[in-house]
């Protein structure tokens, strides 16, 4: 990640209030991850709008997949949809290996039969 775009990260217990008001820390873009459930994290831009995501590594790299605006969805509705893509985490990541496999073996396919039309 670039270091324009990354972000500080405090951990604590999320509740509605909190989501609310937890604030960007030094006017810079913050991430706050929820105690309760593994990966789902609060951004809050300097700009004040706030957003859900669930944060999770994939091949040593941190990734996030933005679950919803803070406005949008409740506390309650981004732990739930944390909780599930904690348990189907290994079913992304398989499906991401496998994306990654397949666009390699596409490309060598490629160069393969384009090196045999020669």
């Amino acid at each position: 990640m670039a270091k324009n775009q990354e972000a500080e990260t405090r951990v604590l217990k999320l509740t509605p209030r909190s989501v609310r008001t937890l604030p960007a820390v030094g006017g810079r873009r913050t991430d706050w991850r929820d105690e309760i459930e593994r990966g789902l994290t609060l951004r809050v831009g300097a700009d004040g709008h706030r957003s859900f995501a669930f944060v999770y590594r994939f091949a040593g790299r941190v990734c996030r997949y933005t679950i919803d605006s803070a406005e949008d969805v409740s506390l309650a509705s981004a732990r739930a949809r944390a909780k599930a893509l904690n348990r189907h985490a290994t079913s992304v990541e398989a499906a991401e290996r496998l994306l990654v496999l397949v666009n390699e073996l596409d490309g060598h396919d490629r160069l393969t039969r384009g090196h045999a039309e020669r």
